[in-house]
């Protein structure tokens, strides 16, 4: 399955991002989408995902040490449960 990103920069300064994913039939959806906002409180913008109606808004301060643990967990190979 493909992956690919369309970016605009906003008038304001801030981004969108939209992910888009081929599906069984070979036609791209959208998988996610991301957009910066303004946080009067950090030096990083904040960063909201949503996919489908669920969102999340991530601090800009987090987004490296959140990236660095998801690599480190695809990287990692699976274990099996024997239960």
């Amino acid at each position: 399955m493909s992956t690919h990103f369309t970016e605009d920069k906003l008038s304001n300064g801030h981004h969108t991002a939209t992910m888009w994913q081929e599906v069984s039939d070979g036609v791209p959806e959208p998988a996610l989408y991301l957009r910066t906002y303004e946080n009067a409180a950090e030096t990083k913008p904040l960063i909201e995902i949503k996919q489908g109606p669920g969102s999340i808004l991530i601090n800009g301060e987090t987004v490296e040490p959140l990236f660095k643990l998801l690599r480190s967990w695809l990287k990692a190979k699976p274990k099996h449960d024997h239960a």
